[in-house]
């Protein structure tokens, strides 16, 4: 077997929905129900999904993401590394 090389950045972009990307915690300054608000109103029009990084969401976050339809195209990332 030979040695599988991993697609290219260009290509895993080609075959990866695109994504709208937000970092930070939750603080309410960084106002991550209203990034979940817009968001709504994007994937209202758009195929795309919500990458969040930063610590676990709060029970009321995770509740308004179901609220709004959103969990199957919002992925967290909780507590990143620079290995991610």
């Amino acid at each position: 077997a030979g040695v599988h090389e991993l697609p290219t950045i260009a290509a895993r972009r080609r075959r990866e929905t695109p994504f709208v990307f937000h970092i930070g915690n939750n603080g309410f300054y960084k106002n991550r129900l209203g990034v979940l608000r817009v968001f709504a109103h994007v994937r209202a029009t758009a195929n795309v999904r919500l990458r969040l990084a930063g610590p676990p969401l709060t029970d009321e976050m995770q509740r308004f993401i179901v609220e709004l339809g959103l969990a199957p195209h919002v992925d967290v990332v909780v507590n990143p590394t620079d290995d991610v």
